[in-house]
């Protein structure tokens, strides 16, 4: 799994670790596949597919292709959509850089919400 939400700040390292403890102590019990992160994840994993045809869930995320100026402007019309429909859609999120990975300081990256729930999806449907 790939997707944690956070609201960043140094207030928030505590919990940004808590989360991501507690969210691997759930993975390590519960299949991916078998875990909801929003009752849309079926809409974004269709809708990320549409507009990330060659992102490839099983190898190690590119932080320059999604930071490059295309990459920040396709993420944005792409989370963008989810203004109105998912709580919290622009927030930072914890990814893994690689499914195979577990968390740690130098196997995440921040992205934003919505966008990790899209992966994470996608990734889900390998467990």
């Amino acid at each position: 799994m790939r997707w944690l939400s956070m609201t960043g700040g140094i207030a928030d390292d505590r919990a940004v670790v808590e989360h991501m403890s507690t969210y691997w102590a759930i993975l390590e019990k519960l299949p991916g596949s078998k875990l909801r992160l929003t009752k849309f994840d079926d809409d974004i994993l269709a809708h990320f597919n549409r507009d990330f045809p060659d992102f490839n869930l099983q190898a190690t995320i590119n932080e320059d292709d999604m930071k490059s100026k295309e990459g920040k402007e396709q993420w944005r019309n792409f989370i963008n959509e989810y203004e109105k429909k998912v709580e919290d859609y622009n927030f930072g999120t914890m990814l893994r850089a690689n499914p195979a990975w577990e968390y740690g300081e130098k196997e995440t990256i921040f992205g934003m919400s919505v966008g990790g729930v899209g992966v994470t999806c996608g990734v889900n449907v390998y467990d």
